[in-house]
């Protein structure tokens, strides 16, 4: 176990690497000019070059990701070009905002999945069956947006209310936290919860399905301790895999409901730079988010064989 953590680890080294050479080509060729943006009311081309000195931008790309990789390699991922801010910084009041919601959100995903695709499951063909078929049907069909900008006007239309806008940490008034995250971590979880929800179902029959199943009943297993035991443990494997899959989704879903609700995270903070042609933070940005990925998918990997003895990591 120990060798397999340790060779995944160091396969994230040359990863980061490639996608640092991909990204930093692929935000230099989005169409714009972040100088443009700069001097939109100016239109002397001596000051815009006198500005791409300034800011590097007059080199050739491989020049200037030369010297990003060095100062990266020594802890800088560079300053903002707009906030003149370090990127870390603007990153580590972004961050929180974005791993809250996505922590929120998977655990109103899990708790509407997993319980219901057991139930219905269980109780297959039947009318409670039917009805968590319709709620996750439901669920793939609604965008999570428009599900988020339901959220936000048919409560200011119906009951006068709408949801906090000044972000609040949760360590300030954890209470008015979780009012503000209750509602993007619903709209963003129940559109991920209706995949694993569909597939806990189908894994829960297949399992149910197998002779050591039927064996266990036979004998007379209580059927809390059957399902408990045996057909839930079981049928969580595959289920896990979408989940940790659905884990990384969570952080390119939160770009649109960071910036529906307004919540300060790294998604929008992403889509901002991506607006302003803020190449330092949007390369700093990506990069937070592929190492994020990277470990969870490790994460993942690591629950098999916890759920499954049979699994063995080497």
């Amino acid at each position: 176990m120990r060798t397999y953590v340790l060779r995944r680890i160091a396969l994230i080294i040359p990863t980061i690497f490639l996608v640092s050479i991909v990204v930093f080509g692929l935000i230099r060729a989005i169409p714009g000019d972040v100088v443009t943006l700069m001097l939109q009311d100016s239109k002397d081309p001596q000051q815009a070059e006198q500005l791409r000195q300034q800011l590097g931008l007059d080199k050739p790309v491989v020049v200037q990701y030369g010297i990003w990789l060095e100062h990266a390699l020594q802890g800088d991922l560079g300053t903002s070009l707009w906030t003149k801010n370090s990127v870390v910084g603007e990153i580590s009041r972004a961050l929180p905002v974005t791993l809250e919601l996505a922590i929120i959100s998977m655990i109103i995903a899990s708790l509407l999945a997993i319980p219901f695709g057991l139930i219905s499951a269980l109780m297959q063909n039947r009318f409670p069956d039917y009805l968590v078929r319709v709620i996750s049907i439901t669920g793939l069909s609604v965008p999570n947006f428009w599900l988020g900008t339901l959220l936000i006007m048919l409560p200011a239309i119906w009951f006068r209310w709408s949801p906090p806008t000044t972000y609040v940490s949760i360590f300030a008034d954890p209470i008015q936290n979780l009012k503000q995250f209750m509602l993007p971590s619903l709209s963003l979880g129940y559109g991920f919860s209706a995949i694993t929800m569909r597939l806990m179902r189908s894994e829960t029959l297949e399992v149910m399905r197998q002779d050591y199943i039927r064996t266990a009943q036979a004998k007379g297993l209580a059927s809390r301790a059957l399902v408990m035991r045996h057909i839930l443990r079981n049928a969580l494997i595959p289920v896990i895999t979408v989940m940790g899959a659905q884990a990384r989704l969570f952080l390119g879903g939160a770009v649109l409901i960071e910036q529906i609700f307004l919540l300060p995270g790294l998604g929008r903070l992403t889509l901002w730079a991506i607006q302003v042609r803020d190449y330092p933070q949007l390369q700093a940005n990506i990069l937070i988010i592929v190492i994020i990925t990277l470990l969870l998918n490790l994460l993942t990997d690591l629950s098999y064989g916890w759920l499954d003895p049979r699994v063995r990591l080497a």
